[in-house]
């Protein structure tokens, strides 16, 4: 059986709750994955800046961006501020997991990835 194209492996799902006054400083993550932040409550105050663009969580409204882009996370607002943060493999990870048996081997077992499933 073929696997759709448009699939998507998921390597983890938290909530992040986050203090009013609290302060993420910049920082990257991983080039291979995607983080997709759903606002759950999201008072005003707080933002999240990706490289040189800064966003406000909404309730009910996604925001995603690459991990390994520069990105921090300020809090002024007056209460708790929290998202589901869903992270999932980059597409081109799951691309080249199909054609290339070294790569793949690097993904076995880590982050709920199965390298027979990108098949």
């Amino acid at each position: 059986e073929k696997k759709p194209d448009t699939a998507v492996q998921l390597a983890f799902v938290s909530v992040y709750r986050l203090r009013p006054g609290s302060h993420i400083r910049r920082h990257v993550g991983s080039q291979w994955r995607l983080n997709t932040h759903l606002g759950l409550v999201t008072p005003q105050g707080a933002h999240i800046r990706v490289w040189n663009e800064s966003r406000s969580w909404q309730v009910g409204r996604a925001l995603s961006f690459l991990d390994a882009a520069e990105h921090e996370v300020i809090h002024g607002g007056d209460r708790d501020r929290c998202v589901l943060n869903v992270v999932s493999w980059h597409p081109n990870v799951m691309h080249q997991l199909q054609f290339d048996p070294v790569f793949a081997a690097h993904f076995t077992n880590i982050g709920g990835l199965d390298p027979a499933e990108a098949k």
